[in-house]
């Protein structure tokens, strides 16, 4: 069960990564203010820590011994924990991060990113399927 629990844990992380960094790619400030509404208080950011904890804690469960996979999964949940403790320095974090994107970076580089991390999560969603 460990095996095919995490191959479904990573196709459903890879889908989520294409999901939230896919428009990056066709609509890169419209998709960055969603972002910056979407962390614009404390408790958006507190339910983003709930998620990324739940799926650290998810992974840290599901890999079975696996040293670095467990590793992984503790760091994220510790990273959700601590925005769900703290989520104000982690919303002002962000919002200077985005609005210096904005400012700052070429829509073309944010673009860049945005396919990046789609191929990112298609790695992801073969190797759940290989994984299965």
């Amino acid at each position: 069960m460990g095996s095919n629990a995490l191959a479904v844990f990573c196709i459903a992380i890879g889908l989520l990564i294409i999901l939230g960094r896919g428009p990056l790619i066709f609509v890169p400030e419209r998709t960055m203010e969603l972002y910056r509404r979407l962390l614009s208080t404390d408790p958006m950011v507190r339910a983003v820590g709930l998620c990324v904890g739940a799926l650290g804690a998810g992974l840290a469960l599901l890999a079975k011994g696996d040293g670095e996979t467990v590793a992984l999964g503790l760091v994220l949940a510790a990273v959700g924990l601590m925005l769900i403790v703290f989520p104000g320095p982690y919303r002002r974090l962000a919002t200077s991060v985005l609005d210096f994107a904005r400012d700052s970076i070429h829509s073309t580089v944010i673009r860049a990113v945005g396919l990046l991390a789609v191929g990112i999560g298609a790695f992801l969603v073969h190797l759940g399927f290989r994984l299965l």
